[in-house]
């Protein structure tokens, strides 16, 4: 008797049963191979149980999810093609420099800057570096007064370039750009944030003797300093990748 009490105990039903799920309503087990139209009719009836559509995933999606798994033979491809990019570059002859007198606002982009910056960041001579952007109305007010800053003094006193941070992402990323217009004055291998009005007698002023008051960028903030030029260096190969895959 009291046997039979104890097979009836372990045979007590489970406290919370669910009845409708039941193994036949289950299917077959997760592992065993279903033909095409089964696993159809099972990725249909889950989606109908969860209320969703019922629609098979799309090859777009299940190939966006991929992507990153498949895509790193590309990635190493574009990185090389990058770097053998910017290789090119620096083996590049430096564009000629405009005649003696013949001063004007000159665009920069990643490939000229080097070449119009290098002597001044080198230690020899005066450039006035103007990041913006072509929708800023203050950036569109400057121009006049710079158009007659490069009338008023030579190209061995002061070179003005402008930069279109917009476009030019990897130099605007080297010089920490956050608002427009930014100036910088590299004067002497040192670089110092202009922060001063944006006259011409305002910037003769900052060039002639404004500058030795001023504090210039540190070596670990300078653009042209370690840090600086190793953000450069990424921010420029991150900048041909994105050129590259255009």
């Amino acid at each position: 008797r009291h046997r039979r009490y104890r097979r009836r105990r372990h045979r007590r039903p489970h406290p919370n049963p669910e009845p409708h799920r039941t193994p036949e309503s289950l299917g077959p087990p997760i592992h065993a191979p279903r033909a095409p139209q089964e696993l159809r009719r099972g990725l249909q009836g889950g989606a109908r149980r969860r209320g969703g559509s019922s629609a098979a995933p799309a090859p777009a999606a299940m190939a966006r999810g991929l992507g990153p798994r498949l895509g790193l033979g590309r990635l190493l491809g574009l990185l090389l093609a990058g770097c053998i990019a910017i290789l090119a570059g620096a083996a590049a002859p430096a564009p000629a420099p405009a005649a003696k007198g013949n001063n004007q606002v000159e665009k920069l982009s990643l490939d000229t800057f080097g070449a119009a910056v290098g002597d001044a960041a080198a230690g020899s001579g005066a450039v006035l570096l103007v990041f913006y952007a072509p929708w800023c109305r203050h950036c569109e007010a400057l121009n006049p007064h710079l158009q007659q800053l490069v009338g008023e003094v030579s190209r061995d006193e002061l070179t003005v370039a402008k930069i279109d941070a917009t476009e030019e992402r990897a130099l605007a990323t080297r010089f920490s750009i956050r608002a427009y217009p930014t100036l910088f004055f590299l004067i002497d291998g040192r670089v110092y944030p202009y922060h001063h009005p944006r006259t011409v007698e305002a910037f003769r002023g900052f060039l002639s003797q404004g500058h030795k008051e001023a504090q210039a960028l540190s070596m670990l903030s300078s653009p042209f300093g370690p840090v600086g030029r190793a953000r450069a260096l990424v921010s420029t190969v991150g900048q041909r990748l994105v050129n590259l895959s255009e």
